[in-house]
């Protein structure tokens, strides 16, 4: 199957998806970037590499919408690999999740397993599962970073992400369509520092960390539901 990995980036982040694009490009067959408010594009398109300039900043959704702007991949079984314009991967980021990988689930290198449902505050419940950090096991968890994560085409397709209603909350709303459709998040086991932060001055984390208040309600109706 087609390795196909989607970015959507700000233009704040232009020197860090150089960098991005440049660890993942040998491992994939493309690279979709959605651009989010770019004058012009920070690379030519390539045979590999393609973007799409949007005048409107439309969040991380870009990353989803993306993919479905290149038409090329109509009908193709694909595995895809949702990254972020400010993180470094390995050499065998893909590799090593595809040889975990089960269909018809979903992949994250970052995620969490929350103690009690209801929650009482998202941003309160720290990550269970940092990136950067040792992790030993592939265990399922409730929510996960869609910065550092894989699904395959089949997901892909069922997910709603026109419905994503509420800008740079991917990884609640992806977390509630899986809850829903019954489809597993599974924290993927790597090495410390196996992913590396690129050390971009913004961040979503950063920008929500004190308006959570959708998150969790977000959360809260689909886990319990």
């Amino acid at each position: 199957m087609k390795k196909v990995v989607a970015i959507a980036s700000i233009p704040s982040r232009k020197d860090t998806l150089v960098k991005t694009i440049e660890s993942l490009y040998p491992q994939v067959d493309l690279i979709l970037v959605w651009l989010n408010g770019y004058g012009k594009v920070p690379l030519l398109n390539n045979d590999k590499v393609h973007f799409w300039l949007s005048p409107d900043n439309v969040g991380d959704v870009g990353k989803f919408m993306v993919v479905d702007k290149f038409k090329a991949l109509t009908g193709d079984d694909f595995y895809l690999f949702t990254c972020d314009d400010d993180l470094h991967y390995p050499p065998d980021y893909v590799e090593h999740n595809i040889s975990l990988y089960e269909p018809q689930t979903i992949h994250s290198s970052h995620g969490k397993k929350f103690p009690k449902i209801p929650l009482p505050k998202l941003i309160s419940q720290h990550p269970s599962y940092y990136f950067g950090n040792f992790i030993s096991k592939k265990e399922k968890i409730h929510l996960g970073g869609t910065g550092v994560m894989m699904m395959d085409s089949n997901v892909f397709k069922k997910l709603p992400y026109t419905q994503f209603t509420h800008q740079n909350m991917c990884d609640v709303w992806v977390a509630g369509f899986a809850h829903q459709n019954k489809i597993p998040i599974f924290i993927l086991p790597h090495p410390q520092n196996w992913i590396k932060d690129l050390g971009s001055s913004q961040s979503i984390f950063g920008d929500t960390q004190n308006k959570d208040t959708i998150q969790t309600q977000i959360l809260n109706h689909y886990l319990t539901n």
